[in-house]
């Protein structure tokens, strides 16, 4: 489903920041492009480390979530590191009632998080 804007990509000092345009993750062709143009950023990089900035979204499904597993586990296959950055309030229960708020590492600010990841060795 090429051509589908969902995702931007920046480089910055050795961290990929990933950028989410879409503001609802929840139809399967976005979901599907999401995963897909993901996946290919962490095959053509061992050990990357991700900052993917949700700060846009504003809905995502339960798809959603398992998408982002996928892309965490994609990662974590890689010996990467991967955080969620931006991530509204509103949307944190919704980690919290599938636990996978004890899997992602979480920052408010998708800056500080690759800060963060610049200063981090590995």
């Amino acid at each position: 489903m090429a051509g589908i804007d969902v995702l931007r990509f920046e480089e910055r000092d050795g961290v990929l920041l990933a950028r989410v345009v879409a503001e609802r993750l929840v139809d399967l062709p976005i979901l599907d492009e999401f995963r897909d143009q993901l996946f290919a950023q962490v095959s053509a990089r061992p050990k990357i480390r991700l900052v993917l900035d949700v700060s846009s979204v504003t809905y995502l499904s339960s798809s959603a979530l398992g998408k982002l597993v996928a892309v965490y586990k994609k990662v974590k296959e890689g010996s990467g590191t991967m955080i969620v950055a931006g991530l509204k309030p509103a949307l944190l229960p919704v980690f919290k009632v599938t636990s996978l708020d004890k899997v992602f590492e979480f920052h408010a600010d998708p800056t500080a998080a690759v800060m963060d990841l610049q200063r981090r060795r590995f």
